[in-house]
């Protein structure tokens, strides 16, 4: 069996194992052994196979890490703190001397700002009690009951 032949069972093995693993590291060495594996039908130097599979498989790494960073920083600029206003939850915890009240918002709990709600004081909402987010404070959410 030839060296390319090697190639490109490896690849077509690293290409589907990226079926089952998680993250996104497979598939761009599973590519760059099949870029491999075509200039090692070409040119049987070992040295050049490695130059291409390290080039090609840190070029294609440093594309997905650009395009994953791209990706979060528009999710955080559309869905960040800014995006749960307007939001309904539901108070999970009420207040004590040493907590802030909790309220529970798409699967996330929120700590409520002290002093936000000026006709009720934070206390008086009881478990259960369905809230709207009026202001984001740090991390930490201001409502007024729905």
């Amino acid at each position: 069996m030839e060296l390319y032949h090697w190639y490109l069972v490896l690849s077509v093995f690293l290409i589907v194992s990226e079926i089952f693993a998680p993250g996104f590291i497979l598939l761009p060495l599973g590519l760059a052994g099949l870029v491999t594996a075509t200039v090692a039908y070409f040119r049987p130097e070992l040295w050049i196979h490695a130059v291409f599979f390290i080039c090609g498989s840190g070029l294609a790494l440093l594309a997905i890490a650009r395009f994953r960073d791209s990706e979060s920083e528009q999710k955080v600029d559309a869905e960040g703190g800014q995006g749960i206003i307007g939001q309904t939850g539901t108070v999970v915890s009420t207040a004590t001397a040493e907590a802030a009240m909790r309220v529970k918002i798409f699967g996330d709990t929120w700590d409520v700002v002290e002093g936000s709600i000026p006709s009720e004081k934070v206390g008086m909402f009881p478990l259960g009690t369905h809230v709207r987010v009026i202001a984001i404070t740090g991390n930490k959410i201001a409502i007024e009951r729905v």
